[in-house]
């Protein structure tokens, strides 16, 4: 193996292959984005039935904790230890359950109803519907306002960045929201929306990472949750924003995504090291996205979410893999910016944990894998949720194509989803 760096056009930016043979394995690094500012939890806990660690954490806090958990988690034996473990060190427990994706309404009245009750800690426990729900819930109970008016694009005011210290603890291998810094809020309908609550002061304080809690996924959500995850991952790798921390978590987690993540989606009898690497997917994820931003799947679903009551992970599964497939041929055509093509690549030899192949092969490589998923599953069609084709230039009109590596056409995102 021999390693060749040289200077582009004279300056100091470096791009740098590692050659295994004479025709395959080059990998392009370009350090680029030098220049670039990260965001992290305060801190991680990870480990086999870490989430019992929560009492003795919230105590060190306070003493009322706002606890936003799901139906689903109720049901698991952890949630009864959980409340003993509080009452006896003391500890009140306001108790909401967060169902559907996080709304105006739904923020709004809970921050009504609870912000004079001197919250010292907000916690979430559940997938990043709970989580987002939580996030907003921390960031406007010390405002006593509603969440519309900090809305990107919607509302026309700028949040301070306080909070109500905040918890976050996933149920689902999926969004990565217990590290990100925003909170996606829903309305659905005609005028529909989903926007971002955004600081960064509201990537939650703590994470806490347990593989017990999602062992007992359903099929459908270890699906729409595990490819939001891996759409995430594959967005903010290519992403114009993508510095060289952003793609040293993606690269591991793709390498991750290649041993575990068809066993745990499809429920192949995943090990325990499936569960821990899923999450970790997730988490990286959400550490991602949060910090080079996302592409033009995550831009569809951003207008598809707010106009039709489809769920997020689900628009996911159903464009990722044509978003990426008109995403490396429009590059390919039109010759520029080699590097995504080669990250691209990169992706495919990741995933199959093989460093022989040749670009082509990568590329190649990286469209079966994400083909083999859609097809491995029977999703719902847009139909189904009430997307006709009449719409789809509607959709196609407000989609953003913001940090996604070329800018694609009206009628070419008229085509991807056509072709879902």
């Amino acid at each position: 193996m021999e390693r060749n760096c040289r200077k582009l056009d004279g300056k100091t930016q470096r791009r740098c292959y590692i050659q295994h043979n004479s025709t395959r394995g080059y990998f392009p690094m370009e350090i680029k984005h030098f220049s670039f500012s990260a965001n992290f939890n305060q801190k991680l806990i990870c480990g086999e039935k870490s989430i019992l660690s929560l009492p003795s954490i919230v105590s060190d806090i306070g003493n009322k904790v706002l606890l936003v958990t799901t139906n689903s988690f109720t049901l698991n034996p952890l949630y009864k230890e959980i409340l003993s473990n509080f009452q006896r060190k003391k500890i009140k427990v306001f108790e909401i359950i967060n169902s559907g994706e996080p709304s105006v309404d739904f923020v709004d009245y809970v921050v009504e109803n609870y912000s004079s009750e001197n919250i010292n800690v907000v916690v979430a426990i559940g997938g990043g519907s709970a989580i987002d729900t939580a996030k907003a819930i921390s960031a406007m109970l010390p405002l006593k306002e509603s969440v519309m008016f900090y809305l990107e694009g919607v509302g026309n005011k700028r949040h301070p960045g306080i909070k109500v210290p905040f918890i976050a603890i996933p149920t689902t291998a999926g969004t990565g929201a217990e590290a990100t810094k925003n909170a996606v809020i829903s309305r659905i309908g005609k005028d529909g929306f989903k926007k971002s609550l955004r600081h960064e002061n509201f990537i939650p304080d703590i994470a806490i990472l347990d593989p017990t809690l999602i062992k007992s996924c359903p099929p459908h959500v270890r699906v729409a949750s595990g490819m939001d995850a891996l759409t995430q991952l594959i967005e903010a790798y290519v992403a114009t924003n993508s510095n060289v921390l952003t793609d040293a978590l993606c690269e591991k987690a793709f390498n991750l995504a290649g041993k575990s993540f068809k066993r745990y989606i499809f429920n192949q009898n995943p090990s325990d090291d499936d569960h821990y690497s899923m999450l970790l997917i997730a988490y990286f994820s959400g550490l991602a996205l949060s910090n080079s931003g996302l592409g033009t799947v995550h831009g569809f679903a951003s207008v598809i979410g707010g106009y039709y009551p489809i769920p997020h992970g689900i628009v996911c599964a159903k464009l990722i893999y044509e978003v990426t497939k008109k995403n490396i041929s429009k590059l390919s055509e039109i010759n520029i910016n080699s590097n995504v093509l080669d990250k691209y690549a990169k992706i495919g030899m990741l995933i199959s944990d093989n460093f022989n192949l040749s670009i082509k092969e990568g590329l190649e490589s990286l469209l079966s894998f994400l083909l083999e998923i859609k097809n491995g599953y029977t999703f719902p069609s847009f139909k189904e949720y009430g997307i006709k084709k009449e719409e789809f230039e509607k959709i196609a009109s407000s989609t953003s194509n913001k940090n996604n590596p070329v800018e694609l056409t009206k009628d070419e995102l008229i085509e991807i989803l056509s072709s879902c």
